[in-house]
């Protein structure tokens, strides 16, 4: 097993080494977006407004064709830098439109700012290129109003994040203190194929944005320009009203940014091979070498088919719920839900089990159960395993979420046996490994060896323990079953 494992390995790296094109030719395309709160609670969080030093860092680690905008929110948005090509002139000029970052918002509205990015993305992105979204906040969503707060947490929750996952942008969400909103970053980023990263402290934030650039822009082979020190910023002058601003601000004389280079409107003809010379030594290799890379491609579907094949049969033979050695943390104990409402059953072991109306792809890790009815919630509940442990949490559902007929508005453990509904569907929810010990029971003997005896009480030809009738009545003989007694184990050592 172990050599054919290998012997695929070797296939796979010869074919990619046979069909990669040049080194050379590896030019990614991004559009970013980088969304950054602009409200006072950020001032008092990173008062040396290291958020600027560390943007422009990672602007200049940036490879590939790229193309960046930044978007600043408050109570409103604006647009501090449209989307123009990384250069250094657009570097110099980030400098000064990052001065528009002073940390004077007095609310906190991040489905707003989230609303712009995906209208300038939609709207001015190349469509060939890969969209990104970095959303950089302290905090919940704060309007002063805390309705509307819930309101807007639903908007991007429910349709903001699905509209960025259907239109391919990715959101990647940086969670700076304690205080930000985990919940909806997680959302967000686990609907668009994003993920989030925790900053602390503002210290913490160059980390965050270089795993995200590595996560943007991992294979490129463009050479990375050197990271810049921002000038001293200017004193923040006292809070001024923010920004209502929907439109895209123009920038003044003293910020325009070169516009993208536009072909000659006088050349007529179309492109050609000759016009991308980087292409040309992918191309002769591949005319030269298709035979062989067909061949390759087709023993390495072979290959994989077989390891497959293999693989499926060992797992078949395999106790499905043992632990991995005296590891108790790599096992996760089986856990399913059976439909009472109508017939269901999924299996959620170990897995990130979302409950919604909507169906959503499914994975090893991540399963989607669909319950296509209006009375639930695009993203109703959540069922996950953690901390030895599977929890149960409402999203915010409109019709709740019950355990046990008992409505929960936070997170709680599940027990086997438990009823759950989703509005007016109803589950149960089992461990099946508990089940089958809950019909045995453990007896510790009270002598001296520690003997342990077992009594399945599913036994039903076992022998009954009855009483005798006084304190003088003489033992019973061990044949006669109708007068059978439970005795503890005998012993011919003393005592302890």
């Amino acid at each position: 097993m172990a050599r054919l494992v290998n012997t695929s390995v070797f296939i796979l790296t010869f074919l990619l080494w046979a069909s990669s094109p040049p080194a050379s030719a590896a030019i990614e395309k991004t559009d970013i977006i980088l969304l950054l709160e602009n409200s006072q609670s950020m001032q008092e969080n990173d008062p040396e407004f290291l958020t600027q030093k560390f943007v422009l860092n990672f602007i200049n680690g940036l490879r590939g064709d790229s193309q960046i905008a930044i978007i600043l929110f408050d109570g409103g948005t604006s647009v501090a830098m449209p989307l123009v090509p990384v250069s250094q002139k657009t570097r110099d000029a980030l400098v000064t439109n990052l001065d528009k970052l002073t940390y004077t918002g007095r609310f906190r509205n991040s489905a707003a700012g989230m609303e712009r990015a995906l209208y300038e993305l939609k709207n001015f992105g190349r469509p060939e290129a890969e969209k990104a979204i970095i959303l950089l906040t302290n905090g919940p969503i704060e309007t002063g109003d805390e309705k509307r707060d819930r309101d807007f947490s639903r908007w991007m929750q429910e349709y903001l994040a699905h509209e960025a996952a259907e239109a391919g942008i990715k959101v990647f969400g940086i969670a700076f203190t304690e205080a930000a909103d985990f919940h909806l970053l997680q959302i967000l980023a686990h609907t668009t194929g994003g993920t989030y990263y925790r900053a602390p402290q503002a210290v913490d934030l160059q980390s965050a944005f270089n795993r995200i650039r590595k996560v943007i822009t991992p294979t490129s082979t463009a050479p990375a320009a050197p990271a810049i020190d921002i000038p001293k910023l200017k004193k923040v002058e006292p809070p001024v009203p923010e920004s209502t601003e929907s439109p895209q601000a123009p920038l003044g004389a003293e910020n325009q940014l070169p516009s993208p280079p536009q072909q000659d409107a006088e050349e007529g003809t179309s492109p050609s091979l000759g016009d991308f010379p980087w292409l040309q030594p992918y191309v002769t290799r591949l005319k030269a070498e298709w035979k062989w890379i067909a061949a390759i491609a087709g023993l390495m579907l072979v290959a994989i088919f077989i390891v497959t094949a293999l693989l499926k049969r060992s797992r078949q033979t395999t106790a499905p719920f043992a632990p991995a050695g005296n590891d108790s943390r790599k096992y996760i104990p089986p856990a399913q839900l059976e439909g009472l409402t109508r017939p269901s059953h999924y299996d959620i072991t170990g897995k990130l089990a979302w409950i919604s109306r909507a169906p959503g792809e499914n994975s090893k890790d991540t399963a989607t159960i669909c319950i296509q009815d209006d009375v639930i919630s695009r993203d109703h509940a959540l069922i996950q395993y953690r901390d030895n442990a599977y929890w149960i949490s409402d999203r915010g559902s409109i019709n709740g979420t019950f355990v046990n007929d008992e409505k929960i508005t936070g997170e709680r453990a599940l027990h086997d046996g438990d009823r759950i509904r989703f509005a007016k569907y109803e589950f149960r929810f089992i461990l099946p490994h508990r089940t089958d010990m809950a019909d045995t029971m453990l007896i510790q003997s009270d002598h001296s060896d520690d003997r342990t005896e077992l009594i399945d009480l599913d036994d039903r030809t076992s022998p009954q323990p009855t009483a005798p009738s006084s304190d003088n009545a003489p033992p019973q003989d061990d044949d006669d079953e109708e007068a059978t007694i439970i005795r503890p184990v005998q012993h011919n050592g003393p005592h302890r």
